[in-house]
This record gives structure tokens, C-alpha cells and sequence, in this order.
């Protein structure tokens, strides 16, 4: 998965649901550009740094735009290894069970 993940231009996240989603999280660390379902979870997620939809003629809309390779990618990548990562992670849990 993660070899499919590397070498794609893009990734669509269609997830609405509540939380972190593991898999807009993993996209963050490869992905050229990001596209999201537009809803508070995955705009924190990302640091409102993607790409975001609301119907599926947002989406066409997003797709059919010409890919200019930007400074997203490395955006939504240093958010992801900041954010994102064991030390963090853990940080935040040991500091809720305090």
C-alpha cells in the first residue's frame, strides 16, 4: 500500500467522519497534492494546507484542474512529521492520562 501511496500524484479523501482518519494521515507523508472532503476534521488534519470538496461536482471541478506540483506537498509532509509522529503521539497521551 505504502508503494502505491509513494509513486501517486494525488490522493482523494472522501472519509466525513468524526476524527483523525489513519489514511489522510498516511497520504500526507507521500502525496503530491491532497484532495479532502470539506469538513472540520480533515481541515485540521491537514492544517486547511489541501484541497477540499463538497459535492462531487467540486471534486470534478478539483480533478480537472492542471496539477501544478507546489509547495503543498512539502507543507502537508513537515505537517505530518511534526504532528504526526510517535513522540508526539505518546507526548499527547501520557500529558491526557495526567
Amino acid at each position: 500500500l505504502n508503494i502505491y501511496r509513494k509513486n501517486s500524484i494525488g490522493y482523494v479523501h472522501g472519509h466525513s467522519a468524526v476524527g483523525t482518519n489513519p489514511s489522510l494521515v498516511e497520504a500526507m507523508f507521500y502525496s503530491d497534492f491532497i484532495l479532502c472532503f470539506d469538513c472540520d476534521f480533515n481541515r485540521i488534519t491537514t492544517d486547511e494546507k489541501a484541497d477540499y470538496f463538497a459535492n462531487k461536482s467540486d471534486l470534478i471541478e478539483l480533478i480537472k484542474k492542471p496539477f501544478n506540483k507546489s509547495n503543498t506537498q512539502s507543507l502537508l509532509h513537515k505537517i505530518a512529521m511534526q504532528r504526526y509522529n510517535w513522540a508526539s503521539v505518546s507526548q499527547a497521551y501520557f500529558k491526557l492520562l495526567r
